[in-house]
């Protein structure tokens, strides 16, 4: 999954990579603004390898 560079809700800077964490089924992004610092997290849905969404299918 290809994710643009996002930018600052306040003063449109460029946002800094802080890392990335994974919680439940999903994939949390976080991300600091370079200019005022406000943080930003991203959360993303987890795939399987054909495609499709996780879901109960993966705890068999």
């Amino acid at each position: 999954m290809e994710i643009s560079k996002p930018y600052c809700e306040k003063c449109h800077s460029k946002l800094l990579f802080l890392g990335s964490y994974s919680y439940g089924f999903k994939r949390i992004l976080s991300w600091q603004c370079e200019t005022c610092g406000e943080e930003y997290e991203i959360i993303l849905e987890k795939e399987h390898a054909n495609g499709c969404s996780i879901c109960a299918c993966s705890m068999l």
